[in-house]
């Protein structure tokens, strides 16, 4: 079995997890803490992980882009993780000094740990040398002891404190798990380059790759910063909601690209051919997406009525219209990410982001004011389409993604088949019997429509399974 492929396993075996465990642990935690504690914890989180990226320069990306390039020389790699794992240290007490001037609460303090476990996570090492197999192990640790902790300790809205503690904390000693796993893959002996002359032109090299990451982290989530200050922290919970239910979608799709941006990064790096490659993942992700936001908006009513109480009621429309987000943003990933980022293009890549950005906040002020969670779940399907057919503009000349997706005319008809069938399924009474068979004859609908005469999607597998390395 070639590494790519035992990599996917590996990563699509994380997203599962990804996917399971939350469904088990949101339902509990935001039944208990309410809308307004659990947007509470949301909105102080999503600020720390704004000062975070402010101050990270885009290492992570660089570094996992870089050893990408040279993951065969072991020297190479080892004396770079020095260089970005000092660098970080060296920012990350720039931030003890400048964390407590910026806001002052119980909660805030804790998400010190937030910041520290985003400054001392080693995954973008281990993707970029291809180790998914510890990344997988790592997490599974991590959630079931997180989760564990959280059945046991929190009972009530008291437990708010210790809920975030848990989380927080436990993101932060799972680093340590890490360690033992890098140090068989790096030369330990090389740390004295750490120190050289040249170590904060890092910074420079990095720094066309922070700029549109800041970009990036501000688009995806100061839509919430608007939500609080225009409506308040239920809306901000019931938001969150929808995202974490649409974001644990989008992290078994986005398997694809992670396992394959290194290789495509080492392929580019030495002018190897990569056009199947980037082909396959593009259109692989994209039938992924389009299914997946599909069937969350047609059982968006069943997902929330089964998962959370009936305080949360409001949260089906949202995911009804939220779920389609997961189509821009999957394709951007493989534009964006995989491939204008492993072809040095990341001065032009951050325009893009900067006009989904743009957009995103005019929208928001107007939509947010006016509707509430449903205004920023409007502006955020407006702009990361906005985003990715930006990209596809961007790097048209090179690469002609747009007749990709017209090759694909089945997908259109399929969307517009299920945004229809959602309409329709969700007048009707999620108990019933009538719900139950046209649930099926939906399931069977979607299948035949994909599949008949379609052989893709079992080639790309047969693929991945013979690609070597």
């Amino acid at each position: 079995m070639s590494k790519i492929f035992k990599n996917y396993i590996y990563q699509t075996c994380f997203q599962v997890l990804s996917i399971l465990l939350p469904f088990i642990v949101i339902p509990y935690v935001t039944n208990i803490l309410g809308p307004e504690l659990y947007g509470k914890y949301t909105y102080e989180v999503t600020l720390s992980t704004y000062f975070y990226t402010f101050l990270n320069f885009g290492l992570n990306l660089y570094g996992t882009r870089e050893m990408s390039y040279y993951r065969n020389c072991r020297q190479t790699v080892s004396i770079l993780f020095f260089k970005i794992v000092f660098l970080k240290i060296f920012l990350f007490l720039i931030s003890l000094i400048i964390y407590p001037f910026v806001h002052n609460s119980v909660l805030w303090y804790l998400t010190i740990f937030n910041i520290a476990f985003l400054f001392f996570d080693f995954t973008w090492c281990l993707q970029a040398l291809q180790y998914f197999k510890a990344i997988f192990f790592r997490s599974l640790f991590l959630k079931v002891t997180t989760f564990s902790l959280i059945f046991l300790f929190v009972k009530n809205q008291d437990d708010f404190l210790i809920y975030a503690s848990i989380l927080l904390i436990g993101n932060f000693i799972s680093v340590l798990f890490l360690i033992p796993i890098i140090a068989r893959y790096i030369n330990l002996s090389l740390y004295k380059y750490t120190f050289s002359k040249n170590i904060f032109k890092v910074l420079l090299l990095s720094l066309p790759l922070f700029i549109p990451q800041l970009f990036i982290d501000l688009y995806n989530s100061i839509d919430k910063y608007f939500i609080n200050y225009f409506v308040g922290n239920s809306d901000v919970g019931f938001y969150e909601i929808v995202q974490k239910i649409v974001r644990m979608m989008l992290f078994f799709i986005s398997s694809v690209a992670i396992v394959i941006t290194p290789e495509l990064s080492f392929r580019i790096k030495n002018k190897m051919n990569y056009n199947e490659l980037l082909t396959m993942s593009f259109k692989f992700i994209l039938y992924l997406s389009i299914i997946a936001s599909c069937f969350l908006s047609v059982f968006a009513e069943l997902i929330i009525s089964v998962l959370l109480d009936p305080r949360y009621i409001s949260c089906i429309l949202l995911l009804q219209i939220y779920s389609f987000i997961l189509i821009p943003i999957a394709m951007g990933s493989i534009i964006g990410s995989q491939y204008m980022i492993s072809m040095g293009m990341e001065k032009v890549y951050k325009y893009p982001i900067l006009i989904g950005l743009i957009a995103n906040v005019i929208l928001n002020i107007f939509l947010i004011n006016k509707f509430g969670a449903q205004g920023a779940v409007i502006t955020a399907l407006v702009s990361e389409n906005l985003v990715v057919f930006s990209m596809i503009l961007f790097v048209y000349k090179s690469y002609n993604f747009l007749d990709l997706i017209k090759k694909e005319y089945r997908l259109g008809i399929y969307l517009l088949f299920s945004i229809l069938f959602s309409m329709f399924l969700n007048s009707i009474d999620y108990k019933s019997t009538l719900y139950l068979c046209m649930s099926l004859l939906f399931v069977l609908s979607s299948l035949f429509l994909l599949l008949y005469k379609n052989p893709f999607v079992f080639n790309v597998i047969a693929k991945l399974k013979k690609r070597t390395v």
